[in-house]
């Protein structure tokens, strides 16, 4: 089984996949987080945004072969939701291979927007839910 875990910026995402990695589950991080992070490394001014389907068609490849890698059952830090979410806000038109993906996750555990969060504080996202 895959449990897919979601939620808006700071929410908990990767502090829940950290503390089920300690206890000994298998988990899967989400790609975007250290695509982006390795991005803006080599050129600071990087964006995601500036060509957003390109940028989320390498995000969301990572994300599957890092799925792939791991046995089930796992649990999946945002998974290629988050790509599919990116796009859409960003105007973009979905590439049905995006959406076909959804089916590979189980169950879907949705956090709640924590109500401290920081806009600007996030990575991956300056967007309002």
């Amino acid at each position: 089984m895959r449990f897919l875990i979601i939620g808006a910026p700071s929410s908990g995402k990767t502090t829940i996949i950290t503390e089920l990695k300690k206890i000994g589950h298998n988990v899967v991080y989400e790609a975007a987080r250290d695509y982006i992070e390795e991005k803006q490394k080599l050129d600071p001014t990087f964006g995601t945004s500036k060509d957003p389907l390109a940028a989320q068609i390498e995000i969301f490849k990572e994300q599957i072969k890092r799925e792939e890698e791991i046995d089930d059952p796992c649990f999946v830090e945002a998974g290629t939701t988050s790509n599919i979410i990116y796009l859409l806000i960003n105007n973009t038109e979905v590439p049905d291979s995006f959406k076909s993906q959804l089916k590979r996750y189980d169950v879907v555990f949705l956090l709640e927007k924590n109500p401290k969060y920081v806009k600007g504080l996030a990575v991956l996202a300056e967007f309002e839910f």
